[in-house]
């Protein structure tokens, strides 16, 4: 009797403590079956306006000139993509050679559109060095006197616009969605580059014949009285020469034409 009391509670033991073991053990699951495949990552599409302001420099610049202006970009998955960037230079410090024919410094305006290669690194591609290049229009508007070396004759505003490409590097950097942009780039307008574009030199004034009176006829065949010392003043006349205007078009063309110079710039950028 005794004996089965104590094989009763023995099992009854047993039972509570598997009990207990199986609840704090956790299930044996397999983690393939749980877990479903992560869906390959997407390419990252990103788009890039930015403003800026700068200088420009060197070659047909005697001086540095402040400019302005913008871009929009595209870039796909960060590396590879294209640009357009539009700018202006109000006043083009040109060479002062041209001083005597254009009346002060020109406007010079940039249309381009660039191919972009970038490399992004960091959390975030939060770095982005780039280089671009591209092809499009300088244009430029100077203010041409209508009489060389008079400016009492007034000035015309004339306008030339030629094929020109640029190229450079820069680097991107953001935080989130703002960040900054700046980079070096060269600019060349087609045609042979001449250090003195639009100097006096590169044009000759023209004279409009209709201008310029006729001698004074002599009256033939009687003699004109006399005397004189020299016979031969008393025949010709006095002839009056007309100011040398200026093909203002043909001013514009040339100093244009070659036109190159160095471009810094820096400012805000926004990518989404």
């Amino acid at each position: 009797m005794r004996m089965n009391q104590i094989a009763l509670v023995t099992a009854v033991a047993a039972g509570v403590a598997s009990n207990a073991l199986a609840q704090q053990t956790p299930p044996v699951t397999s983690p393939v079956a749980n877990q479903s495949p992560s869906p390959p990552s997407e390419p990252t599409r990103q788009w890039l306006v930015s403003g800026f302001a700068g200088t420009d420099f060197g070659r047909s610049a005697q001086e540095s000139s402040a400019n302005y202006g913008g871009t929009v970009g595209y870039l796909w998955n960060g590396k590879f993509g294209g640009e357009v960037a539009l700018s202006v230079t109000p006043n083009f410090s040109f060479n002062p050679a041209a001083a005597s024919v254009i009346s002060g410094p020109p406007m010079v305006n940039t249309y381009m559109a660039h191919v972009v290669g970038a490399t992004p690194f960091g959390p975030d591609r939060q770095w982005q060095p780039y280089v671009s290049g591209g092809v499009g229009a300088i244009q430029m508007r100077p203010d041409v006197f209508n009489v060389a070396n008079d400016p009492s004759f007034g000035t015309t505003r004339v306008s030339d616009t030629r094929l020109g490409g640029d190229i450079g590097a820069g680097i991107m950097s953001f935080r989130g969605m703002v960040g900054f942009k700046a980079d070096v780039r060269y600019f060349r307008a087609t045609g042979t580059y001449n250090a003195g574009n639009g100097s006096s030199s590169s044009y000759s004034p023209t004279t409009s014949p209709s201008s310029i009176p006729s001698p004074t006829p002599s009256p033939t065949p009687n003699p004109m009285p006399g005397p004189y010392a020299n016979p031969s003043a008393a025949t010709a006349g006095v002839a009056a020469t007309a100011p040398a205007t200026v093909d203002a078009g043909s001013i514009a063309h040339t100093a244009l034409t070659g036109l190159a110079f160095w471009r810094a710039n820096v400012g805000l950028a926004f990518r989404w």
